[in-house]
């Protein structure tokens, strides 16, 4: 039994090394599982293949398998000691839109590895409208973790979000400070002076917005709006 099982093991790792052997590694892990049911590493090993798939295709069978998976190895008390299982079931929730499961996922994750899980944590609440609960998170993330541009354009989403324009702007001028190749925060910057009434800083912001980021999802907005 043992054998098998790093067996399995084995083949879940050559996928790292090569992606064609995914499909073989499934099959072996699916057909051990029949008879060991009880193998918690391999329910995890199976749960992060499918999830790899999901990953891939973005196929909503894969992420219901990868949930399936994971949720098995959970049952049978696999020892997420790092966060990563919690993680990609937050995600593989998030795939299929069940933002409430996903964010449930990603608070197991936080408690294993704030540093690591925390953005995501936040992502998901903020897209979710809970800017109250994601705001403390997110000024967390911003200083202590991650420190970068996508962590301070987040925080600043909650400030406006929760109408504190003063520190938005603040935080999205980190943002920018910190990636000059993030259009998110730039853009954002400029729609926040045009909601706020001064124009002429927005169409500052916004011109070099344009100049610098043309093909950007909110061009093409912002452009209407200027005209």
């Amino acid at each position: 039994k043992l054998v098998n099982e790093y067996l399995g093991y084995c083949y879940y790792n050559l996928v790292r090394i090569n992606n064609s052997w995914k499909m073989p590694a499934i099959n072996y892990l699916e057909n051990y599982l029949k008879v060991n049911s009880e193998s918690k590493t391999s329910w995890f090993e199976l749960g992060e293949l499918y999830y790899s798939l999901a990953f891939e295709t973005k196929n909503k069978k894969y992420y219901e398998k990868s949930i399936y998976n994971f949720k098995k190895a959970i049952d049978y008390n696999y020892e997420d000691l790092k966060g990563v299982l919690w993680d990609h079931l937050g995600h593989s929730y998030i795939g299929l839109n069940e933002i409430e499961n996903g964010i449930n996922a990603f608070k197991n994750a936080v408690i294993r590895n704030k540093k690591r899980y925390t953005y995501c944590l936040v992502q998901a609440l903020v897209n979710n409208k809970n800017y109250i609960e994601a705001l403390p998170l997110a000024i967390d993330d911003a200083k202590y973790y991650h420190k970068d541009s996508k962590s301070w354009f987040q925080v600043a989403i909650c400030n406006i979000m929760l109408y504190d324009f003063k520190n938005a702007k603040k935080n999205l001028l980190k943002s920018i400070k910190l990636d000059k190749n993030n259009p998110y925060p730039l853009y954002e910057l400029g729609g926040l002076f045009w909601n706020q009434g001064y124009y002429k800083k927005a169409k500052n912001i916004w011109g070099k917005a344009l100049k610098l980021f043309p093909n950007f999802i909110r061009s093409n907005e912002v452009r209407d709006v200027l005209n």
